[in-house]
């Protein structure tokens, strides 16, 4: 248990610090799996679609939120460079 409460206070202190993260994963299925997973280590920042911040506006999004950008690698290599700069920009 104390380990625990530790991984939850470092993870809020980690939050604190840096407000905005990355996730890519493999599919975009497993969205709400990243959501559910960040909630359980006591981690509860919002998670983005980076379908809907970067994709659909070709914006980088870069407004006052902070959180999670859960994109697939798929995605990623879809902008040849210009996602990544996207996601750059995000951060």
């Amino acid at each position: 248990r104390d380990s625990f409460s530790r991984s939850r206070k470092d993870s809020e202190k980690q939050i604190s610090i840096r407000r905005r993260h990355l996730w890519i994963s493999v599919s975009r299925e497993l969205l709400e799996d990243a959501k559910r997973d960040l909630n359980d280590i006591g981690c509860y920042a919002p998670v983005f679609d980076g379908v809907d911040i970067l994709g659909a506006s070709n914006n980088s999004g870069s407004g006052n939120s902070s959180g999670v950008l859960f994109i697939t690698y798929a995605f990623l290599v879809s902008g040849k460079g210009k996602r990544l700069d996207d996601i750059i920009a995000w951060l």
